[in-house]
């Protein structure tokens, strides 16, 4: 963990290792809390500070609970890498969060990820656009990651290049136009045989 929090029974900040938050001001997270109290850890993806967390919350106890502690995992770019590593897929992906502005900002992004505008991402399900990259299309697919409540929206986007996706196609192209080649001759032959019977 790069960040560690310590929270009060009362929801309060107590201690926090980045000494960026104002100590004493509520968590921003509280139903991870409450399901840390209930089953003994609670975790999801946050936003702090424009970066993103794979955060942990676990109580602690002596024995009964007094405290939690909240430990935040960067989503930073070597994560990414290492991800995509592990991952049967070459392509760049990237993570984006909204800012205080309600743009989509990336926070984290694979090595060699293209420099582009991002594409309209929805809050609610997965799309895609294609978007220009130095003179090439580049078609990015958008989808969008469970995230804590009380978090900015997290996304996660895969980018292909266009002619790679259409690479696939093309080799079907030709055997399609002949397929329907072939039956449109079959259906001229078939109408004029018709015909000439009556």
């Amino acid at each position: 963990a790069a960040r560690m929090l310590l929270v009060k029974l009362d929801g309060t900040i107590s201690a926090d290792t980045a000494k960026v938050t104002d100590l004493g001001h509520a968590f921003p997270f509280p139903a991870l809390l409450g399901a840390a109290a209930i089953g003994d850890q609670s975790t999801a993806l946050v936003t702090l500070a424009d970066q993103i967390y794979w955060i942990v919350v676990v109580p602690v106890r002596a024995p009964l609970p007094i405290a939690f502690i909240a430990a935040c995992i960067p989503l930073d770019n070597n994560l990414v890498n290492e991800m995509r590593r592990i991952s049967a897929s070459r392509h760049a992906i990237l993570l984006a969060t909204k800012d205080a502005r309600g743009r989509w900002n990336v926070a984290a992004h694979t090595t060699g990820a293209s420099d582009f505008s991002l594409p309209a991402i929805s809050t609610v399900k997965a799309g895609l656009g294609i978007v220009m990259q130095h003179g090439s299309e580049i078609l990015a697919i958008a989808t969008p990651l469970q995230s804590a409540a009380g978090s900015r929206p997290i996304a996660a986007i895969i980018e292909f290049p266009l002619a790679e996706v259409l690479g696939t196609y093309r080799g079907l192209i030709m055997p399609m136009l002949a397929v329907l080649g072939l039956a449109l001759l079959a259906a001229v032959g078939g109408a004029t045989f018709i015909g000439r019977r009556f």
